[in-house]
């Protein structure tokens, strides 16, 4: 029992056909003579992900008995070809299931992994693109999960291990077991441990995004009549105008007009507008085409139409 022990999944009952799997567990353990070492992966980004919490632990008859100050709790437990298996309420039957972890020893190279994070993009399940940013951001131009885009990422690492921290919509825990000139591998755990290879991309533009600074207004077949307002000063912009420099995009559309900061990401397909609501995150445009004279855009809207579709595509055409 004395080795280092990482979380794969629990179980919620004690039927197996009715049993409930919860995957994406965030803790490891170390068991020592006289005392545990927990470490948990924290996806909250605000939590001190360094903190080790150290408890006293006994076993007797097939039972921990773990002493954390005045508190007391006892555990079931088991060794078996599966791993390590703690009950932790024989109630209602809710049991942990760990897997003796396997060692690499990166986490040495915990500078030089971020280095090649933050300058490089990669492709996962062979088609999707992910970019690492500076800050702590996590960009998937070609993945849209119609949810915001609050992904955020991070390393952390336990003794000789490197790790790497995914949170939002999919987070996730990736335990690095290789890097290399190619990109880098690692091992989710869970009730089947999924290795992921992040092969890094060539370093290539899709667009030319100084083609994006000008003034545009959006082609549209209907016209759409203005709704009453109290005020006559204020103008009604019937198409959507955008007034885009290499910085900022002042948008126009029917009675607002909106100036924004924008950014783009490495391949120069995405038109990123930050956000300083965290819980919400940056704001994608997708940029389909630009030319010269045209510009198509896709982004996600705020509401779904009647069709239950969040994502529109624009139109411009060069004022």
């Amino acid at each position: 029992m004395q080795k280092l022990w990482i979380a794969k999944y629990s179980v919620h009952h004690p039927n197996t056909e009715n049993e409930s799997i919860s995957s994406g567990q965030r803790s490891i353990f170390r068991f020592e003579s006289d005392s545990l070492r927990i470490k948990k992966f924290y996806f909250d980004f605000l939590t001190d992900e360094s903190k080790i919490n150290v408890v006293g632990y006994q076993i007797k008859e097939g039972m921990i008995l773990l002493n954390e100050g005045d508190k007391l709790d006892t555990l079931q437990y088991e060794i078996s070809i599966d791993g390590l298996s703690l009950n932790y309420d024989q109630e209602n039957f809710r049991k942990s299931v760990y897997e003796d972890l396997s060692e690499y020893h990166l986490a040495n190279r915990e500078s030089m992994f971020f280095e090649f994070l933050i300058s490089s993009s990669f492709e996962i399940l062979d088609s999707v693109r992910i970019e690492f940013r500076n800050d702590g951001s996590l960009i998937i131009p070609n993945f849209d999960f119609h949810l915001g885009d609050n992904q955020l990422w991070m390393i952390d690492r336990y003794e000789e291990e490197l790790f790497l921290v995914v949170d939002g919509f999919f987070g996730f825990v990736l335990h690095v077991t290789e890097i290399n000139s190619d990109g880098f591998r690692g091992i989710i755990y869970g009730k089947t441990n999924r290795e992921i290879v992040f092969k890094k991309l060539p370093q290539e533009t899709r667009f030319k995004v100084n083609n994006l600074i000008g003034e545009w207004i959006e082609l549209r077949d209907e016209n759409i009549s203005p709704p009453p307002t109290l005020n006559e000063e204020t103008e009604y912009y019937e198409r959507e105008q955008l007034l885009i420099t290499n910085s900022t995009i002042r948008k126009s559309s029917f009675f607002r007009v909106d100036t924004i900061e924008w950014e783009t990401n490495r391949e120069q397909d995405l038109i990123i507008i930050p956000n300083l609501n965290l819980a919400k995150g940056k704001e994608h445009w997708k940029i389909i085409s630009l030319s010269e004279v045209e510009l198509i855009i896709e982004r996600v809207r705020q509401i779904r139409d009647v069709n239950g579709i969040r994502v529109e595509r624009k139109v411009y055409e060069r004022k």
